[in-house]
This record gives structure tokens, sequence and C-alpha cells, in this order.
């Protein structure tokens, strides 16, 4: 799934912002100095996603400044190409909609289907890094989490790449060494042979 288009009508300090009509890029990188609204457009997102956490107006810290009702929308495709839109609003309590082809779905505060096998908790990890977090990623850890992501977003039964290779590789250094170390299948194949 990725955003073709957002709209924010009104959340946190961010209003009137509309991406266009034409659609967005498959990489679209934000990029401004302290307090431009970075984080609250990742706010955004994730409530269009998950819906507004806290639920309450007077507790979200991401109601609009300006005292308008936080109102977010987006267009989105899924991996088929197919459009669908989310729309949400926090009134006296909150309020989603999810619109495909002819049909509408109330979501209420509830995730967005298209989502909700992704916990919120590895969204904000895994599209929202600080800058210190990622300097403190160290290569093993960072390969463990792509490796996760990897397998969590396929089937349940798949496996890190990672492990498959060296499964992978256990099996054929049992079968053939090219040091001749210890007694593969074909070495002791060959010694029978020979006697």
């Amino acid at each position: 799934m990725r955003f073709v288009r957002l709209r924010i009508d009104a959340f946190g300090g961010l209003g009137d912002v509309d991406t266009g009509p034409e659609p967005l890029g498959p990489l679209v990188v934000v990029y401004g100095p302290n307090e431009a609204g970075k984080s609250t457009l990742f706010r955004a997102l994730r409530t269009l996603l998950y819906g507004f956490h806290p639920a309450s107006r007077d507790a979200n810290p991401d109601a609009p400044w300006s005292g308008r009702t936080a109102e977010v929308a987006a267009t989105v495709a899924s991996a088929s190409g197919e459009c669908s839109s989310i729309h949400r609003r926090l009134l006296s309590s909150p309020r989603g909609r999810w619109s495909y082809g002819d049909e509408a779905e109330d979501l209420a505060n509830r995730p967005l289907p298209l989502a909700a096998h992704v916990p919120q908790r590895i969204f904000e990890q895994a599209f929202a890094l600080t800058l210190v977090e990622l300097a403190e990623l160290e290569s093993e850890t960072w390969a463990r989490i792509q490796d996760r992501l990897l397998t969590g977003f396929g089937a349940g039964d798949l496996v890190p790449a990672r492990d498959a290779a060296k499964a992978l590789e256990a099996e054929a250094l049992a079968i053939w060494r090219p040091d001749r170390k210890g007694k593969p299948v074909l070495r002791r194949l060959d010694e029978r042979r020979k006697t």
C-alpha cells in the first residue's frame, strides 16, 4: 500500500495541506527545519492508518491549534493498484471512513484493514527513525530488523533470508567441503568406494 494523495484540513499545527491531484511518487522525502511539522505530518499518516490516539479531543496533542476539528484524508493504492480513500475526524469521539470501489466501511477509530497486519508500534519504529535512533543501530541489529520486517509482511511460513542461507550452507558443507576438513558425505562415499 502507498499513499497517492494526502489532505490535512487541520491537524496539530498543520492546516489546509493538500499534495494535489498528481499522485505522490514511490519515494517521498519530507525535509524541513526544526518545528516545520515533519513529526506532525508523520502522526497524521499514523492517524489515517490506525486512528486517533488518544481518542479524546481534549487529550489529543494533535488537536488543531486553531481550534478547528482535527481532520485528515488520503487516497491510497493497494499493491494491485486499486485506489481507496480514508477520512478521519476527531469530534466528541473519533470518526473514520474507508471507501473502496462502490462500498464504504465505517472504521470509527479502528485501524484501516489494509494496515491492520502491521502493529502500530512496528509502523512507528520502521518509518519514523530519529537521527539518534538511526545512529544507535548497529549493522547486526539493523539486519535483524530487516529480517523481521520482511518475514512480517509476507506469509507466516517464511523464514528470514539469513536463516535460510545458513541452513543451505550447513547442508552443502555436510555434502562437500572445499577445505577437506571433517567427514562430508562425498568424502565418506569416496573412501568407501576405494575400499
